[in-house]
C-alpha cells in the first residue's frame, strides 16, 4: 500500500514538475509589447472604421454577400427557393435565410446620412482613449492634434451633409493610417501595403469626384508603393494574394480611360477586398 502511494506520489509530483516547466518556460510578453499589440489593433480598428464611412458614401460593402432573414408561413415557398436554407423558429413559423450578394450596379447610391453622423460621432468618442495609448507608444504629439481637428472637421462636414467635404475630410484622416503605424511596427511589408491602401482609398474618391488625372496619379502611387511587397520573396505563404492584388490593381488603373464611375468602383472594390486581407 504504502509503494503504490509513492509511486502515486512520484507521478504527481513529475506531472507538477512538466507543469511548472512549461508554464516557466512561456515568455512572457513585456509591457512594451503588450502596448505595441494594443496600439496596432486600434490602428486597425481606425483604418476599418474610417474605410466603412468612405465607402458607405458610395453603398460600397466590401463584405462579398449579406444574410437577409425573413418568417414565413408558407413552407413550401421557402423549399422552392434557389440558394436559400430554412428552420423553425419556436413559434412554428420557418426562418427563411438568403445570401445576398453586394454588387456595385445594384447598389442603392443614397447617402445614409443619418447612419453616418452616428458613426463619426462614434469616432470621436473612442478616439481619446486611442491617444493616450499612441502617445505613449511616441506618436508625434501635432500628429495627434490634427487628427483631432480632422475629426472635428468630419463632423462638421457630416453634419451639413456636405458630401464632397465629407469625402475629402474622411480620406485626409484615413491618411494618418501609416503615419500611426510606421511608429508602432518596423515590418516594411505592413507599411507598404498601409500606403498602398491610402492611395487606393484616394482614388476611390477621385472617382466620385470625376478627377481622372488625380485618379491616375494615386494609382501609380499605389503601384510604387505596392512593387516592394510583390518583390519580396519571402512572402510565400500570401503569394498567391499578393499576385492576385497587383493583377487587380493594374486591372484598376487599365480602366481609368473609361471615365465610367461604376466599372472604376467595381474595380475599386475587387482591389481592395483583397489588400485587407494581406
Amino acid at each position: 500500500m504504502i509503494k503504490k502511494s509513492l509511486q502515486i506520489l512520484i507521478v504527481l509530483c513529475f506531472i507538477a514538475l512538466m507543469i511548472f516547466s512549461i508554464s516557466g518556460c512561456s515568455k512572457q510578453k513585456t509591457e512594451e509589447e503588450e502596448l505595441s499589440d494594443k496600439n496596432i489593433s486600434e490602428i486597425e480598428y481606425l483604418d476599418d472604421y474610417i474605410m466603412l464611412m468612405l465607402n458607405s458614401i458610395n453603398d460600397i460593402d466590401l463584405k462579398q454577400y449579406d444574410a437577409k432573414i425573413e418568417k414565413t408561413e408558407n413552407l413550401n415557398e421557402v423549399l422552392s427557393a434557389d440558394e436559400e436554407t430554412s428552420s423553425e423558429d419556436s413559434s412554428n413559423n420557418v426562418i427563411q435565410y438568403t445570401m445576398i450578394p453586394n454588387m456595385v450596379l445594384n447598389s442603392d447610391k443614397t447617402i445614409n446620412w443619418d447612419n453616418l453622423k452616428m458613426q463619426v460621432e462614434n469616432l470621436n468618442n473612442i478616439w481619446p482613449s486611442i491617444i493616450v495609448d499612441l502617445y505613449k507608444a511616441n506618436v508625434d504629439n501635432n500628429k495627434l492634434t490634427e487628427f483631432s481637428d480632422l475629426i472635428n472637421t468630419c463632423i462638421t462636414n457630416v453634419k451639413s451633409e456636405n458630401r464632397t467635404e465629407t469625402l475629402n475630410s474622411l480620406s485626409k484622416l484615413y491618411d494618418y493610417i501609416p503615419t500611426f503605424l510606421e511608429k508602432i511596427t518596423n515590418n516594411e511589408q505592413d507599411l507598404a501595403i498601409a500606403k498602398t491602401k491610402v492611395e487606393v482609398m484616394h482614388a476611390y474618391v477621385n472617382i466620385d469626384l470625376e478627377n481622372w488625372e488625380g485618379l491616375k496619379n494615386n494609382l501609380d502611387l499605389a503601384v510604387q508603393n505596392f512593387e516592394p511587397v510583390v518583390n519580396n520573396t519571402n512572402n510565400s505563404e500570401k503569394e498567391y494574394n499578393i499576385s492576385k492584388s497587383y493583377v487587380l490593381l493594374q486591372e484598376f488603373k487599365n480602366a481609368v480611360d473609361s471615365h465610367d464611375k461604376d466599372l472604376l468602383f467595381i474595380k475599386y472594390k475587387n482591389l481592395m477586398e483583397e489588400l485587407i486581407i494581406l
